[in-house]
């Protein structure tokens, strides 16, 4: 195996199980540790003698700023001010409010829930409800890009009796 060959295949490494079998195969494969040893050398990394296979190919992958990216945000619970109905909507009695309870409209701020990173802020409409075990699932949409999502719904959500979309509340006069 040669040097491109190498690279393709320790690029393509995802899981720790992987990094640990190749970084045994590098360990014992002289020709292909200084291989990598020489890239990471010209990248810029300080390399031991001592270093193991596995540490090397973390180096090489260099993951580090990608792992510190939350995949489970602590979610933030907040009052808000509805974008739809105008409502000043209050924390909720139990869960995490994320959508107005009188009008089910939402404003598109996670990536993942809980995470405020999205940048969009477009309006989260209602596209569908589903009943599954006995917990009403709100299905949206955002208006201005591609991104939807799912919820459950709060005891004090204001459904319509009929799970219809239809049924929805209309935009509220405004005087």
């Amino acid at each position: 195996m040669g040097l491109e060959e190498w690279k393709m295949e320790w690029s393509a490494v995802r899981s720790r199980g992987e990094i640990k079998r190749l970084g045994k195969r590098i360990d014992h494969n002289p020709i292909e540790r200084q291989a990598l040893v020489d890239i990471l050398s010209v990248r810029g990394w300080s390399v031991s003698e001592s270093d193991a296979g596995k540490k090397l190919l973390r180096m090489f992958l260099d993951r580090s700023k990608e792992a510190q990216i939350r995949q489970n945000p602590i979610h933030l619970n907040e009052s808000f001010e509805c974008i739809y109905c105008g409502e000043t909507i209050p924390l909720p009695t139990v869960g995490i409010r994320d959508h107005c309870p009188r009008c089910l409209r939402g404003r598109h701020v996670d990536n993942v829930p809980g995470d405020r990173a999205a940048e969009c802020r477009g309006r989260l409409d209602p596209i569908s409800f589903n009943l599954e075990g006995g917990v009403v699932w709100i299905s949206y949409a955002c208006s201005q890009c591609a991104h939807t999502f799912r919820v459950r719904s709060h005891v004090e959500d204001d459904l319509p009796t009929s799970l219809s979309i239809a049924d929805l509340p209309g935009r509220p006069n405004t005087k």
